[in-house]
């Protein structure tokens, strides 16, 4: 959903709560009851295609990262004996060939991590029978390669996910476009009715009907989560945002980033959890419309 549908979006959700509320007041006047009962049904329509498209996106983002710390993790094993390796060789341009930290790799765009990890695979491949000694062995060679052609799968977004995701965007910009047209050609045109009779709904609707700028109805949630000892990215915490309109659960990527793009302003406790560290909770947090909020926090290791 673009920030401009995101307004508009709003806006009906917004003369949905105000005729909702005003039921009694037309429930009697059968063309705008049916125009209305349409306009409701594609509102619900189009949640349906947003957390479709959301749940496409979300769960490719995962996978894409759990793969990538995968390789990660792998590399740094190989790597590690490699360079006890070069040590003992003298071998300065070995140790620096596959010199890369974890964060080198899951901080990387994808592409680069994908050859910083085949490097240290064809590395260990190429000195494999020197290093006896050392603990390597062909079985994590072989599991660093699948791991780097599993990770390769999803640098370029799976069609089925595309689909989805081009699907639903399709379906919400049909729906926009149908309830903007039953705004406008019946439900506006019969509020006349209702002038007179009923003067507070009137002036509510129109009220209602009015499009916020997307500059200041699009609002973000970004936190980045850090260990506190050693400062390097936290990936898979959980953060649970609680207000009175709901519950918000977003996970951090390789790079300890979790973003939230349609969060609903209000005040919030924010709570962040992660297996090892110690649980933290951000109180009466407050997002405005149209805020990005960037929450910093740094993580204490469970001793």
């Amino acid at each position: 959903m673009t920030k401009k549908e995101n307004s508009i979006y709003n806006m009906f959700l917004a003369v949905q709560l105000e005729c909702d509320n005003s039921i009694l007041v037309w429930q009697n006047q059968q063309v705008y009851s049916d125009a209305y009962d349409q306009f409701k049904a594609n509102n619900a329509n189009i949640e349906v295609a947003l957390q479709n498209q959301q749940a496409a996106t979300t769960g490719y983002s995962q996978d894409k990262t759990n793969r990538k710390l995968t390789m990660a993790d792998l590399a740094m094993i190989v790597k590690g004996t490699l360079q006890a390796f070069a040590t003992d060789k003298n071998d300065s341009a070995l140790y620096e060939n596959v010199n890369f930290s974890v964060t080198d790799i899951v901080n990387s765009r994808a592409t680069l991590a994908e050859a910083r990890c085949q490097k240290i695979c064809d590395a260990a491949s190429a000195n494999l029978a020197s290093m006896a000694n050392y603990g390597l062995t062909q079985a994590m060679i072989d599991g660093l390669t699948t791991a780097i052609k599993k990770f390769d799968v999803l640098i370029a977004m799976p069609r089925d996910v595309r689909s989805t995701i081009a699907t639903a965007t399709q379906d919400i910009k049909k729906l926009v476009k149908a309830n903007q047209e039953i705004l406008k050609k019946k439900l506006d045109k019969l509020m006349g009715l209702f002038e007179e009779t009923a003067p507070a709904f009137y002036s509510n609707y129109f009220n209602n009907r009015k499009i916020v700028d997307g500059k200041t109805n699009y609002t973000e949630l970004r936190a980045t989560i850090l260990n506190k000892n050693t400062h390097l990215p936290i990936a898979g915490a959980t953060i649970t945002a609680v207000s009175g309109k709901g519950t918000l659960v977003i996970t951090t990527d390789a790079a300890g980033v979790a973003d939230e793009k349609k969060i609903s302003p209000d005040t919030y406790d924010i709570t962040i959890e992660v297996a090892g560290f110690v649980t933290q909770t951000c109180k009466q947090v407050k997002i405005g419309a149209g805020d990005l909020e960037k929450l910093n926090v740094e993580m204490v290791p469970v001793i």
